[in-house]
């Protein structure tokens, strides 16, 4: 669809920098419409038809709510009013049922309220008590009974919205939001009330240290309806009085706010629902200035005490026209919105059409479509199934009469709750990946290539398509084998003296990795990154230096039809005033920032770029550092694809401060309130060490990892703070190969950005045992637990036939493990990985080498993986 053109300006710091606790490549459906923010959107394609793959046995789920999903495993909720409640676990991959646990029955008056996932543990909100289990065997961890806090509590429709420690639930009885730590088994934090004689029944949204939660009348009070919408300080449990009215907003003709807030860029929006009957929309969707609480537009709707699907350009929301007073069966109506959602302007209605939605629905949004259910809509609800919409004009692509509840994308197909079975759609097929990468040259003394890994065990084919500055194109076909690993020489296909940027597609799933060495004006060096999987309107660095030595640039690329707008703002360690520059990138398009020239010189930064259009973006440092190791000056090129969004909770896997080695995090705080980092070093003897630092508002922090460790100590890293921050680690270094039998040092540096939750599954695509080469994965594991770790390598034999090799290893609770892939599948391989676990684990893969006159060495976070 046609999207609004924005022009950016610089504008106030506090709305430049808009922060979420989410993870780069956030693309899991881990709480109620995806995350803490609810704007139930993902980079992820829906199945092409009907098809259903799996159905459940009826579990007794609600069709209003949703599963939530971790890797290949989705977690349902499920029960009898007053009577049962149970959380079931299902293997996407093969449709089978992992475990079942029962929890407290359901609210007597029946409840909506979906599951969260985080760092391997499941939560729900069921009756009077919110509930902890073990995400891969069940286990009941810990129980928080809430009527200690209040009598008579009561947990419908909230389901829990969980940022870093905290956990935050409605209380429907009281008319109330409860925060709890759930680091200390569901602890008090603080307590909301809403105004007397009201129901807390939205489920709360999060995002940049505010709460925004819903209140409406409850069942015959005084003053009813008295629909408002409260910001709350998520540190205090305040209302932020200077946000709207005294901290809330009201409504139109204060009708009740029964559903939950969507925040998306700098506003949230949300539906209120009117009881009576209606010949016309009788409710409204609004639009917020999310941290002012100025109503940007409003536009009439039938409501629903779901949430508005929100991406660039696109709202969309599904609710009811009743005819007479509820619970009477209606009529259910979608409806879509084009609006600037960077300005907050230009709405306009595309589209309305019945037949789909529901009272307690919501859409979802994935890869250019919508896909909405539709419930009856008497009381109780049934599943009457699923539509796929074109978003441009609302016309139908596929429907089916199964499933009806929300809509949950997944790599395995489409899910959707219906007559108490969870139903899949799409025939379970993992997802086809793309990749975006910035940076690319093949100019004089640079070498380029891009490593593709194939996991699973048929054919994919892949198309790369090279940008380059001047504004010429050229495409690649590579086709992969199953279980292969692919080298493309990007020298080789395009010729000399080119800058490039690169998407890679393909038919099915698969790894894109880009590796590139250089011998230049007197250094030569190298690094690889793991390809962007969703252009983004924001990226955050933690990292940026103009020091004497270091150069830094920043490379950026719009992947898009339309010209895009990019604001790059510039934080600064010394205290000193932002920086800002405005730059135009046209369509299809790449282009290089000199960060040196902008900022000038002796300048420690971090770097934030927002745009009014989704780009891509890399920072890449040439460096010769000014410290000695070992008697001389390390020198190279360190390169990082940065996060798109902020977040509470960071993780590094390597880490080391060998007197070979100097290690730093460096911590950028882009919020508008000072704020605390905490970071717990976990070593490689089970050991664990834990300090906190300062964090000025807007600012960026470097901490010097072997005055906090000693020297000598391998260590990865947990970075945690109540506000949204970022987190990345350099590293430099004079390597020597273990066994080489000679002096040489390998000289250079490398650099990652945080990975913001431990996952399941890890791939890489680059790796490389030849002569000169030394490659390791360094495996963390955060859990109170040790783990059983499996690996899969695949490479070639001698023979030039595709080999795969398996191994396990050990992992104590809450330390870090090395393993070198040079003694795992020999020497002389070039090799890609996956690696998992069935708790969540972190894992990086170092790669040091000297060859060719390039000698560094480089670094990935991996890919968190969807087999």
């Amino acid at each position: 669809m046609k999207k609004v053109i924005l022009i950016v300006l610089a504008v106030a710091l506090a709305l430049v920098l808009p922060v979420a606790a989410m993870a780069q490549n956030a693309n899991e459906w881990r709480q109620y419409q995806k995350d803490e923010r609810h704007a139930g959107a993902i980079n992820i394609n829906l199945p092409a038809t009907n098809k259903v793959s799996g159905r459940t046995e009826n579990i007794g789920a609600y069709e209003s709510s949703q599963p939530v999903v971790a890797g290949n495993r989705a977690f349902v909720h499920a029960g009898v009013a007053g009577t049962s409640g149970a959380i079931y676990c299902y293997d996407l991959s093969t449709g089978k049922k992992i475990w079942n646990t029962s929890v407290e029955p359901v609210s007597a008056w029946g409840s909506w309220s979906s599951p969260a996932i985080s760092e391997g543990v499941v939560y729900i909100g069921s009756g009077s008590k919110v509930q902890a289990l073990d995400a891969a065997s069940g286990k009941l961890l810990w129980t928080k009974d809430l009527t200690t806090i209040k009598a008579n509590a009561d947990v419908v429709n909230s389901s829990p919205a969980i940022d870093g420690n905290r956990l935050i639930i409605g209380d429907y009885n009281n008319g109330c939001y409860y925060c709890l730590d759930i680091s200390q088994k569901g602890k008090l934090l603080w307590n909301f009330s809403l105004e007397a004689s009201t129901i807390g029944m939205s489920t709360a949204c999060i995002v940049e240290g505010r709460v925004f939660v819903g209140q409406s009348a409850a069942l015959g009070a005084p003053v009813n309806p008295n629909g408002k919408v409260w910001c709350v300080d998520e540190s205090t449990g305040k209302a932020v009085t200077s946000w709207g009215t005294s901290g809330y907003y009201m409504t139109v003709g204060k009708l009740d706010v029964c559903g939950t807030v969507t925040a998306y860029g700098d506003f949230i929006y949300f539906t209120d629902f009117s009881f009576g009957a209606a010949s016309a929309p009788n409710c409204y969707l609004y639009c917020l200035n999310k941290g002012t609480g100025k109503e940007a537009w409003k536009a009439g709707v039938y409501g629903t005490d779901g949430s508005p699907a929100v991406t660039d350009g696109l709202v969309v929301t599904a609710g009811q026209q009743q005819p007479g007073a509820w619970p009477t069966p209606g009529t259910n109506w979608a409806t879509a919105f084009s609006a600037d959602t960077a300005t907050g302007k230009n709405p306009k209605q595309l589209w309305t059409k019945s037949g789909m939605g529901g009272y307690t629905m919501s859409a979802c949004i994935a890869n250019g479509k919508v896909a909405v259910g539709n419930i009856s809509t008497g009381w109780p609800s049934v599943g009457a199934g699923v539509q796929i919409l074109n978003p441009a004009d609302g016309s139908t692509i596929w429907q089916s009469t199964e499933g009806g509840g929300p809509a949950v994308p997944t790599p395995y197909g489409l899910l959707s709750i219906g007559n108490g079975k969870m139903i899949t759609f799409g025939g379970g097929a993992v997802p086809n990946g793309d990749y975006y990468f910035a940076e690319g040259t093949t100019r004089d003394g640079y070498q380029e290539w891009i490593c593709l890994e194939n996991p699973t065990a048929g054919k994919v084919n892949t198309t790369i398509d090279y940008m380059m500055n001047d504004g010429g194109a050229r495409s690649q076909k590579v086709e992969l084998a199953g279980g292969s690993r692919t080298t493309v020489d990007v020298n080789l296909f395009l010729g000399a003296n080119l800058d490039v940027s690169a998407r890679v597609t393909g038919d099915g799933y698969f790894v894109a990795e880009r590796s590139m060495y250089f011998n230049a004006d007197g250094q030569n060096g190298g690094e690889q990154v793991m390809g962007v999987t969703e252009p983004a309107q924001r990226f955050l660095y933690a990292e940026g230096t103009t020091r004497n030595g270091f150069k830094t640039w920043l490379a950026l690329q719009n992947p898009g039809d339309v010209d895009a707008n990019v604001l790059v703002t510039y934080l600064y360690a010394d205290g000193s005033a932002p920086g800002q520059q405005n730059i135009k990138l046209g369509a299809n398009s790449r282009q290089t920032i000199d960060v040196n020239l902008e900022v000038g010189a002796d300048k420690d930064v971090s770097i934030a770029i927002t745009a009014n259009h989704p780009l891509v973006s890399e920072r890449v440092t040439y460096f010769t550092h000014p410290d000695e190791i070992l008697g001389s000056a390390p020198n190279g090129v360190h390169n990082c694809t940065g996060v798109a969004v902020a977040g509470t909770n960071w993780y590094f896997a390597e880490g080391t401060t060998r007197g070979n080695f100097k290690e730093y995090l460096c911590l950028m705080n882009p919020g508008s309130r000072d704020t605390t980092a905490t970071i717990q070093y976990m070593k490689a003897s089970g050991s664990a060490q834990t300090v906190t630092k300062e964090l000025k508002a807007n600012s960026r922090t470097t901490v010097n990892v072997t005055e906090d460790v000693g020297s000598g100590q391998d260590v990865s890293a947990r970075v945690t703070s109540p506000e949204a921050i970022v987190a990345e680690r350099p590293m430099y270094f004079q390597y020597q190969p273990a066994g080489d039998g000679t002096a040489t040092m390998w000289k250079g540096g490398h650099d990652s950005a945080g990975a913001a939750w431990a996952a399941y599954r890890w791939e890489f695509a680059e790796g490389c045992t030849r002569e000169g080469f030394r490659t390791f994965l360094c495996i963390a594991n955060p859990n109170n637990a040790n783990v059983e770790v499996n690996i899969s390598y695949y490479t070639f034999e001698d023979t030039g036939a595709l080999e795969t090799k398996t191994a396990k290893v050990d992992v104590a609770a809450n330390s870090r493990q090395t393993i070198l892939v040079n003694d795992a599948v020999g020497q002389g391989k070039d090799v890609s990985m996956n690696v998992s676990c069935s708790r969540p684990i972190v894992v990086e893969r170092p790669m040091y080498f000297s060859f060719n006159g390039y000698t560094d060495g480089g670094v990935s976070p991996g890919l968190p993986g969807a087999l």
